[in-house]
C-alpha cells in the first residue's frame, strides 16, 4: 500500500489476491471521507473461524472508531464500513451545521454593521 495515511495489519490469516485489493480500496474510501488530516489504522484478525476489524481514525477532528465481528472477511469489512461512515457522516452534519450558522450569524454582522458605501441599514 502507497498510502503512508493508512495502516492496514493482517492477524492469524494472510489476505487473498481478491481481498486485499479490496480491503485496501474499502480503506481508501474511509480516509476519503475522513477529515483532511486524518490517519487510518486498521486491524483485521481471525479468530477460530471468525473475523474482527479494528479502525481507529486520529485527525485533528477528533478520533474516530469502529469495531465489526463477522464469519467472513468481506462481511466484516463491509460491516466496519458501515459504523464508520455513520460516525463520520454524524461528524460532518455537526461541522457544517455549525459552520452554517457561523456564516449567517458573520452575515447578520455584516448587515447591522452597514453597507460597503458607508449608509447604515439597521
Amino acid at each position: 500500500m502507497q498510502n503512508d495515511d493508512i495502516i492496514i495489519r493482517y492477524h492469524g490469516f494472510s489476505p487473498s489476491e481478491f481481498s486485499k485489493p479490496f480491503i485496501e480500496n474499502l480503506m481508501q474510501e474511509i480516509l476519503y471521507e475522513s477529515p483532511y488530516d486524518s490517519q487510518l489504522y486498521a486491524t483485521f484478525t481471525k479468530v477460530d473461524d471468525h473475523y474482527k476489524v479494528i479502525l481507529s481514525i486520529s485527525s485533528s477532528a477528533g478520533p474516530f472508531f469502529a469495531v465489526a465481528y463477522a464469519d467472513y472477511l468481506h462481511e466484516a469489512a463491509r460491516k466496519l464500513n458501515s459504523q464508520i461512515h455513520r460516525r463520520l457522516m454524524k461528524w460532518k452534519s455537526k461541522r457544517f451545521r455549525l459552520e452554517t450558522i457561523k456564516n449567517k450569524m458573520q452575515k447578520n454582522l455584516k448587515y447591522l454593521d452597514g453597507d460597503n458605501d458607508g449608509t447604515w441599514t439597521k
